[in-house]
């Protein structure tokens, strides 16, 4: 899977703000019977169990009626695809209800990696180590800016910008 454009991380950040209003929540946490996925004040789905497909209105001969006078009917035919099983539908009650706060926090994540990289430009921007070694993090997440960087010193830099106690950066 390929990593999301900064266009389509800003796509994500619209549809979040675009959203009903949290905190979600399932009813029941998913077992309740009315299946449903509330905002803060309304539901927002409602998530089923059981069989699916498509329904779509047919006509047909009643029984005990003969063929050319008979007497016709209309009814409903189903085609089921498929089923959902109930834990599954509980399952995916929990998903959609916890969604909005999951994409907040993946979205925290990437900023913070942001901030972590800019650090990281900025403290080594023209830095080059005698006997350093490309630093498996930076490379995995910007392989274009990666340069030979002691391990040492890296941890100390995510320490700083961390503000753990104890680092300095001098």
């Amino acid at each position: 899977m390929k990593p999301l454009t900064d266009a389509q991380l800003e796509a994500v950040r619209t549809e979040r703000q675009a959203i009903s209003p949290g905190p979600w929540s399932s009813c029941g946490e998913g077992k309740c019977k009315c299946s449903q996925v509330w905002s803060s004040d309304y539901p927002v789905a409602e998530v089923i169990a059981g069989e699916w497909g498509d329904s779509y209105p047919a006509i047909r001969l009643k029984p005990g009626t003969g063929s050319i006078q008979g007497e016709y009917e209309a009814y409903i035919e189903h085609m089921p695809y498929g089923e959902v099983t109930e834990e599954q539908a509980i399952a995916n009650r929990l998903f959609i209800a916890h969604a909005p706060d999951c994409v907040d926090r993946l979205l925290a994540t990437l900023k913070e990696r942001d901030r972590l990289l800019a650090a990281y430009r900025a403290h080594y921007s023209g830095f080059v180590a005698d006997k350093g070694e490309v630093c498996p993090i930076i490379d995995a997440l910007d392989p274009a800016y990666s340069k030979p960087v002691p391990h040492a010193e890296f941890k100390r830099l995510l320490r700083i910008a961390r503000g753990e106690q104890g680092a300095t950066d001098a």
